[in-house]
């Protein structure tokens, strides 16, 4: 976590990928809410006028021969029946479509007369319009109207109680009424006239706003990016403060932490909880800042009581992030990078050690990075062990201390890493762990904004 500007990281080409993903996405929105709206609107709009039509038309029947309908004589002898032939013939047709089928029920429920265009000769018509002319089970006669298709066909299905001028109920009828192509043109037109108006309004809108959202962008990205820098900063010092008290060098952290993000890139662990293992990996002894000198630095074997004393250290490390929303990712390897595969590790005084795959993944990373590096490096009791003497001690502790899973995935990098960073105290570690910051911290802009 080496001290970098925000020009390291911040590039305008993000700012702008940004603003277009997010005006394109607005535009996507606007365009489907636009036409669906547009296409429901015009869709209401069609239904309403053909109401209106076909009430209109059957007022008019009833004026001319809705007393035929009374007569049950008139309607046994087939009298309804030509009536409706007669009244069929002329303006059958309108601009909005045309009557396919009709179908009247007197106030018997019998039918008295039905229609059928030449067009449409199937049973399926009769019988949705007798359905739709059957009563109710409280005998109460409702207008309904929807959409149905018969035979490939898209029909209006009208359904409504026949009353004279004197509000008294002379039977039922329902109508199928075929909107007409050119009807159909015309809402498809006005649907894409209704949508291109508002992508013309929307660009022109987003062209104005573009240089205002941009700026704003920007600034708001420079923010962002200060603020992440000074949270890592901060983190770095915290991080450097304890290595420099109790070993005199900060390697350690740098070294470990790129231990643990190449075994999570190796098993796949995705950037949120990269994130966390960073922080965790690089403070992991924070609260060693609370553990007195006389313990921290002592050469030899510590005590019983010594080493209880140290244990504390778990507990002043959560202390310590917990105030931090920034570092509350942190406190799985923070608070449980002691813990064992076996159950036999520790993290805060009076904790019920945790077993196995209850251990937080990224503490169960960061235990095999910590060890090999222990292992790997020069320290004041020992010099570093060469890498097939590291690795078969490990191997003694795999499934006791080390997640077995986890640590066959760490054999197939560890060679490598021992190559590249093993007991290094120079530059290299701090500017990989740069580059690690930058690829987790700083590539995903939109995430840095969020």
């Amino acid at each position: 976590m080496q001290k970098t500007s925000k020009t390291d990281f911040l590039k305008i080409s993000s700012v702008y990928q940004l603003v277009n993903k997010r005006l394109g996405l607005v535009l996507l929105l606007v365009l489907i809410t636009i036409g669906t709206a547009s296409y429901y609107l015009e869709q209401y709009r069609l239904l309403e006028d053909v109401q209106e039509i076909t009430l209109k038309r059957a007022q008019q029947y009833v004026m001319k021969f809705g007393d035929l309908l009374i007569d049950q004589q008139a309607v046994d002898k087939g009298y309804v029946q030509k009536s409706l032939e007669q009244f069929s013939k002329p303006n059958i047709s309108f601009s909005e479509g045309a009557f396919v089928s009709v179908l009247i029920r007197d106030t018997r429920g019998k039918i008295a007369a039905s229609f059928l265009g030449n067009e449409f000769t199937t049973d399926r018509h009769i019988q949705v319009l007798k359905q739709a002319t059957l009563p109710s089970k409280n005998n109460v006669i409702e207008s309904t109207e929807k959409q149905i298709e018969i035979d490939s066909r898209k029909l209006i299905l009208f359904s409504f109680p026949m009353t004279s001028v004197t509000n008294t109920t002379l039977g039922q009828a329902a109508i199928l009424f075929l909107p007409s192509d050119g009807h159909l043109q015309k809402i498809q037109s006005n649907i894409w006239k209704t949508t291109l108006s508002a992508i013309v309004i929307v660009l022109i809108t987003a062209f104005g706003l573009y240089p205002v959202i941009i700026r704003l962008t920007h600034q708001l990205s420079v923010l962002s990016t200060d603020l992440l820098i000074a949270n890592l900063q901060t983190a770095q010092a915290l991080g450097n403060a304890i290595a420099k008290r109790d070993s005199d060098t900060d390697a350690h952290n740098y070294r470990v932490t790129l231990y643990s993000v190449r075994l999570a890139e190796a098993i796949g662990l995705d950037t949120k909880k990269m994130q966390g293992l960073i922080k965790g990996a690089f403070l992991h002894d924070v609260g060693k800042i609370g553990t007195p000198d006389n313990i921290l630095l002592k050469p030899g074997k510590l005590s019983d009581d010594e080493f209880s004393e140290m244990k504390n250290h778990v507990g002043h490390g959560i202390d310590i992030i917990k105030n931090s929303n920034w570092l509350q990712d942190a406190e799985d390897v923070v608070l449980h990078h002691h813990e064992k595969y076996s159950g036999n590790g520790y993290a805060v005084s009076g904790d019920k050690a945790l077993t196995g795959k209850e251990i937080p993944l990224t503490a169960r990373i960061f235990a095999i990075a910590d060890v090999f590096d222990a292992l790997t490096s020069r320290r004041p009791y020992k010099e570093p062990f060469d890498f097939e003497t590291t690795m078969a001690e490990m191997e003694k502790n795999v499934g006791s201390h080390f997640d077995p899973e986890l640590f066959n995935s760490f054999k197939i990098i560890a060679e490598s890493l021992y190559d590249t960073l093993a007991n290094r105290e120079d530059e290299l570690p701090k500017e990989m762990l740069k580059e690690i910051v930058q690829l987790y911290f700083f590539e995903d802009f939109e995430q840095l904004l969020s």
